[in-house]
């Protein structure tokens, strides 16, 4: 099988402006693999504390558990957080490349009890 006949899957995101609901799906298109968003492009995603100030951390490779983002951070507060996006607390099994996420996005934290 050549590259160009395989059938490559991409995860496509669609963000409701009015809900802000982001809706998943699996995308299967007829090209190449190098249209297959990299796995290690650079994300910077912001972590907005209760104090309100946020933090910056840069992820370089996309398929980076969110665990390993909330261990830094707990490491930085002394905390154990909870990290949240559109109002639903991530898993630390999700990675930044499935919850659609882009350079600038924020995160809002929420204590685990």
């Amino acid at each position: 099988m050549t590259p160009a006949t395989r059938r490559s899957a991409r995860v496509a995101c669609k963000a409701d402006p009015k809900e802000k609901v982001v809706e998943r799906q699996l995308v299967a298109e007829e090209s190449p693999a190098s249209s297959v968003p990299p796995m290690n492009s650079h994300v910077k995603i912001y972590v907005v504390g209760w104090e309100g100030e946020p933090h910056l951390y840069r992820i370089r490779d996309c398929a980076w558990a969110m665990g390993r983002l909330k261990r830094k951070y707990a490491r930085k507060c002394g905390m154990d957080p909870a990290l949240i996006l559109d109002g639903r607390t991530l898993r630390d099994i999700e990675c930044p490349l499935l919850l659609c996420l882009e350079d600038g996005d924020r995160l809002e934290v929420g204590w685990a009890y």
